[in-house]
Order: C-alpha cells, then sequence, then structure tokens
C-alpha cells in the first residue's frame, strides 16, 4: 500500500474518532441515569472501576447526583483532552503524507507537540483525571469517607517515557529534513 492511500485510510479513521470520542465521553455521563445506557455501560465496560481507599467503585452501578455527574465529565474530558490532540495532530502528519511531505519542518514540529502532549497527559492529565473520579465516586458518601487522590503509576510513567521518545523521534525529523533541503540544494 503506497503512503497516500494508507495516509488516507487513516485519516478517515482519525475523523470517525475525533467525532465518536467526544460523543462517547459526553453522553455517557449525561446519560448514565437511562436504563438502557446504564446497562450498555456497564456490559461493555466504558467506565473503568475506580479504586478509592474504600474500595472498588463501579460507576456504572454507583448513584450519581447532578454535581457527581458533572465531575465525572469534567474528569472524563480531561483524560481524553491529550488523545483528542493526539487525533488532531497526527491528521496534520497524515495529510502531510498523503502529499508525499515526510521530512518537513512542520512534521518535525507536530512530532515535537505530540511529545509534548504525551508528557501533558503523564504529569497533568492522567493524574487530574483520577483526581476528578475519585472525587466523583466518593463525593456522596458520608463525611470523612470523601476523597481526594492523586496517584502516578505505571501508564503516567508510560506516556512520559512515550513523550520522550516521540520528542527525539521529531529531533531525527528535523535532521531528515536537513539533509533533504541540502540534496535539494546540491542537485
Amino acid at each position: 500500500m503506497t503512503l497516500k492511500k494508507s495516509s488516507t485510510l487513516l485519516l478517515l479513521l482519525l475523523y470517525v474518532l475525533l467525532v465518536v470520542i467526544p460523543i462517547i465521553t459526553v453522553g455517557q455521563w449525561l446519560l448514565i441515569e437511562s436504563t438502557l445506557v446504564n446497562k450498555f455501560v456497564s456490559k461493555i465496560g466504558l467506565f473503568n472501576t475506580i479504586i478509592n481507599p474504600d474500595g472498588v467503585v463501579d460507576i456504572a452501578t454507583h448513584t450519581l447526583t447532578l454535581t457527581t455527574r458533572l465531575i465525572g465529565l469534567v474528569g472524563s474530558m480531561i483524560g481524553v483532552l491529550p488523545f483528542f490532540l493526539g487525533l488532531l495532530i497526527l491528521t496534520k502528519i497524515f495529510k502531510r503524507y498523503r502529499k508525499n511531505q515526510v521530512f518537513t519542518l512542520k512534521n518535525s514540529y507536530s512530532y515535537k507537540l505530540l511529545g509534548y502532549v504525551f508528557v501533558f497527559d503523564s504529569l497533568i492529565a492522567k493524574p487530574l483525571s483520577g483526581l476528578l473520579l475519585v472525587l466523583c465516586a466518593t463525593l456522596s458518601n458520608p463525611p470523612g469517607h470523601r476523597y481526594i487522590l492523586i496517584t502516578y503509576s505505571f501508564p503516567n510513567i508510560e506516556a512520559l517515557f512515550s513523550g520522550f521518545i516521540i520528542i527525539l523521534i521529531a529531533k531525527v525529523m528535523l535532521i531528515g529534513h536537513q539533509l533533504q533541503e541540502e540534496q535539494n540544494s546540491v542537485i
């Protein structure tokens, strides 16, 4: 498969994800009170169980007030934001790939930005999202059993490491661009 064809197919997938992910993220919190949505969410596991000091909470079966749903929505949106930003950056990269523009200055900057999104995800988005989801799960508990919990775990380290690798790839892309510019000026 050529670069143009594979880039076009990936762009189509990215566009679908850019539409579907926000709809699912917002919809699950706004419609969780609906029996049909609640069963659907429970069966396919859209909500992960939330672990807090009192144990495991399954949000799909937890009673939620408007406030806790809004906190959960904000937490989920923060958690999805880096993925969404990554999709936007990848659409720009694959549009250039489709035009056979591989080692360009813009691609190098896009990869660098993508790496920073991964770093942002690991250091800010994942912990903040987790904090808000734990708060959502425990806010209806009696006083003394409500929690705000910030955690850093292996997924944070994976995202941080991936971010640094992608930033390094951006530097390689920049060197590739410089070599291509040299080659174009010699010929």
